[in-house]
């Protein structure tokens, strides 16, 4: 089965949405810690020397098309992505995907604006729930927060045990 890393770069674009950079990279030889492989990933990509990331979240992993993919969300400098391909999503809260099934703890589908806003939504838990305001001042401060706080908290999937058997 293929193993993939997962990687947004994120910045805050505006009042009300972030900029992204979306990549994958298939690691399924790789022995090393994801961690690992995703600074590796970071360096690969130039965001070192002054360049790095400023927080890198590991977020979620799903299986999907015949694969298990590790998402990272990195938060970076604007600047950075000047660089890269961006898209923007706009922040104004939403429902987040819910599954069909009672037992089901995802959606039979996801995009990858669903991944991201999933992503978002445990940046968010951290900074307001948690009140991590090393994470807060990480990730760009006050406005940052603010862009955030309008969005669901999220924590990881549950599924009961008995189903999964």
């Amino acid at each position: 089965m293929k193993l993939v890393l997962e990687l947004f770069l994120c910045a805050r674009h505006d009042h009300d949405a972030v900029c992204f950079h979306h990549c994958q990279t298939d690691i399924t030889e790789s022995h090393a810690d994801p961690d690992a492989i995703m600074g590796a990933e970071l360096a690969r990509l130039g965001l070192v020397n002054g360049h790095s990331a400023r927080y890198a979240h590991s977020t979620s992993w799903r299986y999907e098309d015949d694969r298990i993919l590790l998402t990272y969300l990195v938060w970076v400098d604007p600047k950075v992505l000047r660089g890269f391909r961006t898209c923007r999503l706009s922040l104004v809260p939403e429902d987040a995907p819910r599954s069909t099934g009672p037992l089901a703890p995802r959606p039979d589908t996801l995009c990858e604006k669903d991944v991201l806003m999933h992503a978002l939504r445990h940046l968010r838990y951290l900074i307001v729930e948690r009140k991590d305001h090393w994470v807060a001042e990480t990730v760009g401060g006050r406005a940052t927060c603010d862009l955030l706080c309008g969005l669901e908290p999220a924590l990881a999937g549950r599924i009961p045990v008995s189903a999964a058997l």
